[in-house]
């Protein structure tokens, strides 16, 4: 959308009655947009791209995703400057993130990610018996973060 979000809190409606005079106006959005990769500079589908940030003294918020070829764009941000952050979901990759990312009313700010891979870690879910437990929910924080569920052995 070429229109940034508009809100407007405290709004009384009155079951049977139109509340009137509920106008917005919209400001003019910007865009950010670039691409992610990975490995020697190849294409990393799939991912997931949000932008949070301050505009206008209110919070303010873009989603994305990646497609095939790596690109992505996110549309009707409110100018202001966000955080740029990526996930790699279900992948080796690691999380990103760039900050201070100015966006400006009818421009696009291009943020690139070259993603690294991470480290991995495996092992077994047991009961106290010895006997795996499989659809455990396992996560891992840290410097990064993961989390996935086990199989029908327990890894």
């Amino acid at each position: 959308s070429d229109f940034a979000q508009a809100s407007k809190a405290a709004v009384v409606v009155t079951k049977g009655a139109t509340t009137s005079g509920v106008n917005f106006l919209l400001p003019r959005a910007g865009r950010i947009a670039g691409r992610v990769t990975g490995d020697g500079g190849a294409a990393v589908a799939g991912v997931y791209l949000n932008a949070s940030g301050w505009a206008y003294g209110n919070n303010a918020y873009g989603w994305g995703s990646v497609d095939s070829q790596g690109n992505y764009v996110m549309t009707g941000l409110t100018p202001g400057t966000y955080d740029v952050s990526v996930s790699a979901w279900n992948s080796d990759y690691m999380p990103a993130q760039k900050t201070a990312v100015a966006v400006v009313a009818g421009s696009t700010a291009t943020v690139n990610f070259s993603l690294s891979k991470g480290g991995s870690v495996a092992g077994q879910i047991m009961d106290e018996g010895g006997t795996p437990v499989p659809n455990a929910w396992v996560s891992l924080s840290g410097p990064g973060w993961g989390c996935g569920n086990s199989g029908a052995d327990g890894r």
